[in-house]
């Protein structure tokens, strides 16, 4: 069960690098993106305005989220339960981009970051999320969608539905995007077993931070 979730995982969290070909210029000044299928996107920083309104849902930290995982490739944390989750920086070569991988003691929940250098408008995020996981599932679908302040950053919520290996899986993830780059940090588990592991996945998932020292 745990092997073939994690392989059908593998196929839908590809990374965004390898679909990025070349920066370039329009004819405006923006800096852009071009990838392989024709398609682009700006590499502009999220700007301040209705992203951050007063009604943005804002979370942080479990208080037993007390141990910090620092990102090596961009400078991130992950503050996490010891006692809940374990982590590795193993490499599995069906996911190369992915640098962390965390598992849930005692339940079929996992997650990964998936640090990219290359730039991403922070309004597409959750679109270009969506056109990977359609590489492994064409009927993929996002059922939630918003913006949230997790430890006073600003980032995508997003839930997702993908089907991939003849399993349905499920994610849910902030989507980060800023001067060095983008991050995805996706939980997911398999749908029927969703109820049972969100709170869990969610508590992980809110220990994102970009206060590093």
């Amino acid at each position: 069960m745990i092997k073939n979730l994690i392989l059908a995982a593998a196929f839908v969290l590809c990374g965004v690098a390898s679909q990025a070909q070349v920066k370039a210029v329009t004819e405006t000044g923006e800096e852009v993106v071009l990838y392989s299928d024709g398609t682009w996107k700006s590499t502009a920083a999220p700007k301040a305005g209705w992203n951050t309104r007063l009604d943005t849902p804002s979370v942080k930290k479990g208080e037993k989220s007390t141990f910090l995982v620092k990102g090596k490739k961009l400078k991130y944390g992950i503050w996490t339960n010891a006692k809940k989750w374990t982590f590795s920086s193993d490499k599995m070569p069906s996911v190369p981009a992915a640098e962390y991988f965390f598992k849930l003691k005692d339940g079929d929940a996992f997650a990964m970051t998936v640090p990219e250098e290359v730039q991403v408008n922070f309004e597409a995020l959750p679109a270009l999320g969506l056109k990977i996981a359609q590489a492994a599932d064409p009927n993929a679908r996002i059922t939630l969608e918003e913006n949230r302040l997790v430890n006073g950053v600003l980032v995508k919520y997003v839930e997702m539905k993908v089907s991939a290996q003849g399993m349905d899986l499920v994610y849910v993830g902030y989507y980060y995007s800023g001067a060095q780059g983008i991050i995805r940090f996706m939980a997911f588990t398999s749908a029927n077993l969703l109820p049972k592991y969100h709170k869990d996945m969610e508590e992980l998932l809110n220990g994102f931070t970009m206060e590093v020292k």
